[in-house]
């Protein structure tokens, strides 16, 4: 019986392999957050069971390939209106940090480090978890921070995917924090609702999740691929990358000794496989989200989506941490963020009908929205 027919009445981690093919997991994590055994990993390979399953379906229910949450959004914005190409939002401005300390680290405006190292700083929240690297150069891991210096610490943008929503079982089972803000990708965003709209609610985590910041995703890489483009096709060291930033046409690699880019168009044969159906670019179901697609460079597009995300975006305003404008003042605009969204949810469309008429793999959900 495949998922999309209905699940059966008890669910073990055997069932989330057997009706979700490996190269459509988008290693999110959420799973491994929710197993009350804590006997799920995230391998090379993908998701395994390390050790006792109590067929109680939590991994199921909370992953997000199997949902589709987008038609849940009416329980998280309410019955507002919202955008075909961006979702329903609030306010959308244009952004960039006021703490010389963030400027120095952060990627393009620096809002979402300036939004956590404020917050932390007034109590509005108590932790954090965001996307660092480990002993490996550039390698993503999931870093919990609840000091400014640690969010400072991992700022900046990695364009390899990390699990972090696993990331949310460290923060409460080791560090006993209640009020978190969560930073991830469109797909990340999704596992983290999951935790607040399955029918099997989360609670143990999901209760600790008070502010979700998504970020504009187009596509991210598996970190060897990252290696075959900085070694393989720039001939740099990997160690020696200080940072990396999308162009409007190019991935620009920076080191001490000067900048080489590679062409977008390149960069397609690189991606994630579950990249290739996923149609969200503006992490349409965050409480913020932040990009730097539609303004100058130097400053962050932030599109503020619920209360808790607006209060949270004027707090750190108010405290002249951010500088702030319209973004409707600001040229292309939103405009821009429309036009990529729609490009990027037509063409994944696409590979989704293709993938279903030719029998290849495609999310459970997807199969589910074509009536199968």
């Amino acid at each position: 019986m495949a998922a999309s027919e209905g699940k059966p009445a008890k669910i073990a981690f055997g069932h989330l392999l057997r009706d979700l093919d490996s190269s459509l997991c988008t290693q999110c994590g959420t799973c491994v957050a929710v197993c009350p055994y804590g006997s799920i990993e995230i391998m090379e390979e993908g998701v395994s069971l390390t050790g006792y399953c109590g067929v109680c379906g939590l991994c199921y229910c909370q992953c997000p390939q199997f949902t589709n949450v987008n038609d849940d959004a009416g329980k998280i914005f309410g019955e507002r209106p919202g955008s075909e190409s961006i979702g329903v939002y609030k306010n959308a401005y244009s952004g960039r940090t006021n703490l010389p300390e963030v400027e120095k680290n952060a990627q393009n405006g620096g809002v979402v480090t300036t939004l956590l190292v404020s917050l932390l700083e007034d109590g509005f929240i108590d932790g954090a978890v965001v996307t660092g690297t480990g002993d490996q150069p550039w390698k993503p891991e999931p870093k919990v921070a609840i000091s400014p210096e640690e969010v400072i610490r991992n700022a900046g943008t990695i364009y390899s995917h990390s699990s972090v929503v696993k990331g949310l079982r460290d923060v409460v089972d080791n560090y006993g924090r209640k009020n978190l803000a969560v930073v991830g990708t469109p797909c990340q965003v999704k596992g983290l609702r999951q935790l607040e709209l399955s029918d099997r609610k989360a609670d143990r985590i999901g209760s600790r999740v008070k502010l979700i910041i998504g970020l504009f995703c187009m596509e991210s890489f598996p970190y060897d691929n990252i290696l075959k483009i900085v070694e393989e096709d720039l001939g740099l060291d990997i160690s020696e990358v200080s940072k990396f930033e999308k162009g409007e046409d190019n991935l620009l690699v920076h080191t001490a000794a000067g900048s080489e880019s590679v062409p977008l168009d390149k960069l397609k044969d690189y991606m994630n496989s579950f990249c290739n159906v996923c149609l969200d670019y503006s992490a349409e179901l965050a409480d913020i989200s932040v990009g730097n697609a539609g303004v100058p460079a130097g400053r962050n597009s932030v599109i503020t989506r619920t209360e808790v995300g607006e209060e949270s975006y004027r707090r750190v305003v108010d405290a002249d941490r951010l500088e702030s404008s319209p973004l409707s003042d600001v040229d292309p605009g939103i405009a821009l963020i429309e036009k990529l969204s729609n490009e990027k949810r037509k063409e994944r469309k696409e590979e989704i009908e293709r993938r279903i008429e030719e029998g290849e793999p495609v999310p459970p959900r997807a199969k589910k929205s074509e009536g199968e």
